[in-house]
């Protein structure tokens, strides 16, 4: 599933329940510094 995604064009970001739940605020950031970066697929 993510090799189909990178090879249209996608990044793929991964994270560990973990830290969904005990870092929320850090993994938001995470996603919105590659969004800032990324450009449109």
């Amino acid at each position: 599933r993510s090799l189909y995604l990178q090879e249209q064009g996608w990044r793929v970001l991964r994270f560990w329940n973990n830290d969904m739940l005990e870092n929320f605020e850090g993994v938001l950031f995470v996603i919105a510094e590659h969004l800032e970066v990324a450009p449109p697929p």
